[in-house]
């Protein structure tokens, strides 16, 4: 009787344990949000469908975001408080960068109202090279930046709110 017993629990045993060790394998290469990243190494859980992530399962939520420095008429100098507003941006971009091989911005220098279209467009290429050897200078490394000196821009016949450097971040998609 003892040795029937110990059948009946063998055998429960083994198809207990044929039953749990796949549901078990089957978690640990479970992808419940469906980006490519096994739920145990998912940092983001819950990363929106459709979207690049990085290795780690985050999506790239940054893409679009602008910041904007003005200068004065004339002037491709940056001054102290727009520095120190530029420097927190440059290393929320670095640190991002770091996360997110790949990142790029793109830094567009705008002039005001200059006689001169070449004046122009040299003074808003100044600006922007100015910016990104900030971007620069906090991490960002040279083939994260694209420079464009974009000359005279319109907005809306505000000449302060067209002398400007707008750093845009591009879209990202993870590298091959």
């Amino acid at each position: 009787m003892l040795i029937i017993k110990r059948y009946v629990l063998t055998f429960f045993w083994l198809l207990l344990v044929s039953l749990v060790v796949p549901t078990l394998a089957q978690a640990a290469d479970r992808d419940a949000d469906q980006d490519g990243v096994q739920d145990a190494d998912d940092r983001c859980a819950l990363s929106p469908p459709n979207q690049a992530v990085n290795p780690k399962g985050c999506h790239f939520r940054y893409e679009g975001a602008m910041f904007t420095v003005r200068f004065k008429a004339g002037s491709s100098w940056v001054d102290a408080e727009q520095t120190l507003a530029l420097r927190d941006v440059a290393k929320m971009l670095a640190r991002t960068s770091r996360e997110f091989a790949g990142l790029r911005v793109s830094v567009r220098g705008y002039s005001g109202g200059a006689a001169d279209a070449s004046k122009a467009e040299n003074l808003s290429l100044l600006r922007a090279k100015q910016v990104a050897r900030q971007l620069k200078v906090s991490g960002l490394s040279d083939d994260a930046i694209e420079i464009r000196g974009l000359g005279r821009a319109s907005v809306g016949g505000d000449a302060q709110g067209a002398r400007r450097v707008d750093i845009l971040v591009l879209p990202w998609h993870p590298p091959n």
